[in-house]
C-alpha cells in the first residue's frame, strides 16, 4: 500500500515537471521570439540560449556529516529532514554556451538530501537439516529437511527461499518377503555308526512385512538333510551314543539284549524319554518377600493415557514406585537389575511438515541405570498425559533404550503397565514382534476389572509362553488397596532370579554359613585355595572346611565346575560375618579383592560353629 502511495504521488510531480519543462518554459521562449522577431538589435537569429544535461552525481557516493560515504541511514525518519541521511553533490553540463543575448545558464551544482532511508536486512538462513525419517515404511512415503529463519528481511531487503524441502521415499511395496542368512554349520550326526542323519538350517534375517512370503522352518529352503556315519557299527551291535558327550544307551530287541542284525542300529527319538527330560523347577512356596537380583535390564512401560483418568494415573504410578523396592542394582557382590522408565499415553496426532500426520512419539523418562533413587524421583514426578494409548510407540522407545544402554549378558525385559487397552492394534503387533524377534522378553500386567478381547491380544503380544509373562490385574481398587499382593505376583513371576530374605535366614540359621559372592572367589591376596571335592554337595564343602578348621569354601556354580568344592583361607571374624550376614549387597573381601570368574561362588562360615 505504501509502495503504491509513493508511485502514485510520483507520477504527479513527473507530470508537472514535465509541464515546465516543455510546455510554460517553451511558452515563454516562443513569445520572447514573436515579440522580437521584428528587431533590428536582438533578433531571434542573434540568440544563443542555454543549454545543458539533466542532472547526474558529481561523485556517485552519499556522504554524511562525518565525510563518510553511506548508502542508509536507521536514525532515519526523523522530525528534521536534515538531521539524518546525507548529502550528495548534483551537477549538470553546459551543452550550449549562451551568448550575451540568449538565456543565461542555472546553477551546475546543488546538494540534495540522500540515505534517507533505513538499511536492508536480508535474509540469514540457518544450514539444512539432515533427512528425517520416512512417513511410512513402504508404498511411498514422505521424508523432508528443514531449515530456520535466524534473521528476517527487513527495510526492502533479500527475501527468504524455501524453509522446507521433501523427497519421496521407501516408494516400494509393504509387502516383503523374508531374508534368510546363509547356511549354518552342519549338527552332529544323530549316530555314531550304522547311518544317521544331520541337519543344517538357514535361519530368518529379516522378518515378512505385510502379505510378504516366508518358507517355513521345515521347507527345504530352510532344513537341510543329509546321511552321515553310514559305515556299519563293527563290535557295538546296536550301541549308539547320546550326544551330551556323557550318557550312553543300548537298545535290546524284544526277546534278546543283542541285535539280530549288527550294525543296523537304532536312537531314540528327540522327544523319547531316553532325550527329552522334563521337571518341575522353582516349585517352593513364594514367602512374600522376594526381591529381585537377576541380571535383567527392565524397561517399566507405564500407561498414562486418558483411558486410565487422572486418579487411576495416580494410583498406577505409585504402584509402579513401590514395585521398584524390590529390584536390587546389586547382590552378593555381583551386578544385578538396571531400571529405565519409557511413558505412553500421550498419544495425539501431529501433522509432519509435508501436511502428513503422524502419531507423538512416547517419552523417554529415563535411560537404564542402576541409581534406583533417581528412577524414583523420576517416577513420583510423572504426570498424566491423557493422550491415546500408544503402545506401539512405547515399544519403540524401549527398544531404543535396551539398544543404547543394554548389557551383553543380561537380560533384555519389558514390562508393560496398562489398562490393557491400545490403539493402532496392526503396529503395535508389529512391535511387539519386533522385540520379540531380538530375545526381548515382553511382560503384561494390564489393570482390567473384567476379560475382555483386547486381553487375547495382550497375551499374544507377551512372551512365549504367555502364561509366565502375563498377569492381570483386577481392577484400580484392588491395587489401590493391596498393592503388595500384586508387587509380589509380577516379581514372582517376571523376575528370572530372585531371592527370599526370610526364607534364607530361615534357611542359614540351620546352615551356619551363608553366601557372600556370587559368579567369583578371593584372589591370593584375599585367601588362599585348596582344592577338595570333586563331587559333593555345598554340605559336603561345608564340612570339609570345618574339618579343616577353615571358615570359608568356594562352590562351582556352572555346568563346568559344578560339584568342585574348594577350602578357603579366608580370615572371618565375628563381626565380619554379623556384618555380612545384614548386607550381602557388596560383600568386602579382607585385605583382597574378589575374582568374578562366573565360575564358583564364595561361603563364609559363622565362626561359633568352628
Amino acid at each position: 500500500q505504501l509502495t503504491h502511495e509513493f508511485d502514485k504521488t510520483c507520477a504527479v510531480f513527473r507530470a508537472k515537471i514535465t509541464e515546465i519543462l516543455f510546455t510554460k518554459i517553451c511558452a515563454v521562449r516562443k513569445v520572447r521570439n514573436e515579440l522580437l522577431v521584428n528587431s533590428k538589435v536582438t533578433p531571434p537569429s542573434n540568440m544563443s540560449d542555454c543549454d545543458f544535461s539533466d542532472w547526474a552525481s558529481k561523485t556517485g557516493e552519499c556522504m554524511n556529516s562525518a565525510g563518510q560515504a553511506i548508502l542508509c541511514d536507521d536514525t532515519c525518519p526523523r522530525k528534521d529532514p536534515y538531521k539524518c541521511g546525507g548529502k550528495e553533490v548534483m551537477k549538470r553540463d553546459v551543452i550550449v554556451l549562451p551568448n550575451a543575448n540568449g538565456m543565461k545558464c542555472p546553477p551546475l551544482e546543488r546538494e540534495k538530501l540522500c540515505g534517507q532511508k533505513k538499511c536492508p536486512v536480508d535474509c540469514v538462513m540457518s544450514t539444512w537439516s539432515g533427512w528425517s525419517k520416512c512417513t511410512k515404511d513402504c508404498e511411498s512415503g514422505v521424508q523432508s529437511k528443514t531449515r530456520s529463519i535466524l534473521t528476517k528481511p527487513r527495510n526492502g531487503g533479500k527475501g527468504c527461499d524455501a524453509v522446507q524441502e521433501s523427497r519421496a521415499c521407501h516408494t516400494g511395496s509393504c509387502d516383503r518377503d523374508c531374508t534368510l542368512v546363509d547356511w549354518g554349520a552342519w549338527a552332529p550326526c544323530s549316530m555314531a555308526c550304522g547311518g544317521g542323519r544331520t541337519t543344517r538350517t538357514r535361519k530368518v534375517l529379516v522378518p515378512i512385512r505385510g502379505q510378504g512370503k516366508c518358507p517355513k522352518k521345515e521347507a527345504g529352503e530352510r532344513l537341510d538333510e543329509k546321511v552321515c556315519n553310514n559305515h556299519d557299527c563293527v563290535g557295538l551291535g546296536c550301541m549308539g551314543s547320546l550326544l551330551d558327550g556323557v550318557r550312553w544307551w543300548k537298545n535290546h530287541s524284544d526277546t534278546e539284549g543283542t541285535c539280530a542284525n549288527p550294525g543296523q542300529g537304532k536312537c531314540p527319538k528327540k522327544e523319547a524319554g531316553e532325550r527329552l527330560d522334563e521337571k518341575v523347577c522353582n516349585n517352593q512356596d513364594c514367602v512374600g518377600d522376594e526381591v529381585c537380583i537377576a541380571q535383567q535390564d527392565l524397561i517399566l512401560m507405564v500407561d498414562a493415557s486418558g483411558s486410565l483418568k487422572e486418579d487411576g494415573f495416580e494410583i498406577m504410578r505409585d504402584f509402579v514406585l513401590n514395585l521398584t523396592q524390590r529390584y536390587k542394582p546389586e547382590y552378593f557382590g555381583r551386578n544385578a537389575v538396571r531400571i529405565g522408565v519409557a511413558l505412553f499415553g500421550n498419544g495425539k496426532l501431529i501433522t509432519a511438515p509435508d501436511g502428513s500426520t503422524t502419531v507423538a512419539p512416547a517419552l523417554n523418562v529415563q535411560e537404564l541405570t542402576d541409581d534406583f533413587d533417581l528412577v524414583r524421583q523420576k517416577i513420583a514426578a510423572l504426570k498424566w498425559q491423557r493422550g491415546f494409548t500408544n503402545m506401539a510407540q512405547g515399544f519403540t522407545m524401549a527398544d531404543v533404550m535396551l539398544s543404547q544402554g543394554g548389557r551383553p549378558r543380561a537380560q533384555s525385559a519389558v514390562m508393560v503397565l496398562s489398562d490393557g487397552k491400545y490403539s493402532f492394534k496392526f503396529q503395535t503387533a508389529e512391535k511387539a514382534q519386533e522385540l520379540k524377534d531380538k530375545n526381548v522378553q515382553i511382560f503384561m500386567a494390564p489393570i482390567a476389572e473384567f476379560k475382555n478381547k483386547e486381553l487375547d491380544d495382550l497375551k499374544k503380544w507377551a512372551s512365549s509362553p504367555w502364561e509366565t509373562n502375563f498377569e492381570r490385574i483386577p481392577g484400580l481398587k484392588p491395587l489401590k488397596y493391596n498393592a503388595e499382593i500384586f508387587i509380589q505376583k509380577l516379581v514372582a513371576k517376571f523376575c528370572p532370579d530372585s531371592f527370599s530374605p526370610a526364607k534364607s535366614a530361615a534357611q542359614e540359621a540351620l546352615q551356619q554359613y551363608i553366601l557372600v559372592h556370587e559368579g567369583g572367589w578371593p584372589n591370593e591376596v584375599c585367601a588362599k585355595r585348596q582344592m577338595k571335592l570333586r563331587s559333593g554337595s555345598i554340605d559336603d564343602c561345608a564340612k570339609e572346611a570345618r574339618d579343616d578348621g577353615k571358615l570359608a569354601f568356594g562352590v562351582g556354580s556352572n555346568r563346568n565346575t559344578r560339584g568342585m568344592c574348594f577350602v578357603l583361607d579366608l580370615s572371618v571374624t565375628q563381626e565380619y560375618f554379623n556384618k555380612a550376614k545384614a548386607n550381602r549387597t557388596n560383600v568386602e573381601c579382607p585385605g583382597g579383592a574378589w575374582e568374578d570368574s562366573g565360575m564358583f561362588d564364595s561361603y563364609i562360615i559363622n565362626p561359633q560353629t568352628v
